[in-house]
């Protein structure tokens, strides 16, 4: 992820973190992880994250087009 990327098990999760920039590749890589990540900084990206998958969740509870 980073050249000072470090990480640290807590419980049965994997915390990671790094100086990344905000960047399509990265965003790309963590909607590669689906439900099994969570954004918790930098905030604007977290509630970027957050709005997505609320449109998400709109768009399946409609049902198919």
């Amino acid at each position: 992820l980073s050249q000072d990327q470090t990480h640290q098990i807590n419980g049965e999760y994997l915390d990671v973190q790094g100086s990344v920039t905000l960047s399509r590749r990265l965003r790309w890589w963590i909607r590669s992880f689906g439900p099994d990540v969570e954004v918790i900084e930098p905030e604007a990206l977290r509630d970027e994250f957050s709005n997505e998958a609320k449109r998400l969740l709109e768009t399946y509870r409609a049902g198919p087009a």
